[in-house]
C-alpha cells in the first residue's frame, strides 16, 4: 500500500516538473534582427555562426553566403541586439542591422514607377 502512493506520488511530481518546465521553454521571449556582414566564405559563415550560437541568449543564427545577411533569433532579456551587432564586428565583419521588414526580394526587385 505504502508503495503504490509512493509511486502515485513520484507520478504526479515527475507530470509537474515537466509541465513546469515546459512553461518556462514557452514564455522565454524571442526575437530575430537580421545583419548585413561583408562575409564571403565558408570560413566566415561558420566563424560569425559559431561565436553568435556561443553567446548566452542566442537561440540560433544562420549567415546566408547569398545575400551576406545573418538572421539571429535570441532572448532580448539576456542578450541585446546591440551586443550581437557588436560580436559581429569584434570578428573582423562589417555589421549593419538591417530593418525588421526587409528581405532579399523587396532589395532585387526595383521599385516601379506607375506611369499614365
Amino acid at each position: 500500500m505504502k508503495n503504490n502512493i509512493t509511486k502515485s506520488l513520484f507520478a504526479v511530481v515527475l507530470l509537474l516538473a515537466i509541465s513546469f518546465s515546459s512553461a518556462l521553454v514557452a514564455a522565454e521571449k524571442k526575437s530575430e534582427i537580421k545583419i548585413q556582414t561583408n562575409a564571403f566564405s565558408y570560413f566566415c559563415k561558420d566563424k560569425i555562426e559559431q561565436n553568435i550560437k556561443d553567446m548566452d541568449g542566442v537561440n540560433d543564427c544562420f549567415l546566408n553566403l547569398e545575400d551576406k545577411i545573418a538572421t539571429i533569433t535570441f532572448n532580448p532579456e539576456k542578450v541585446k541586439a546591440d551586443a550581437l551587432k557588436d560580436k559581429i564586428a569584434s570578428l573582423g565583419y562589417d555589421a549593419q542591422v538591417l530593418p525588421a521588414n526587409n528581405s532579399s526580394a523587396e532589395k532585387e526587385s526595383p521599385t516601379k514607377n506607375n506611369v499614365n
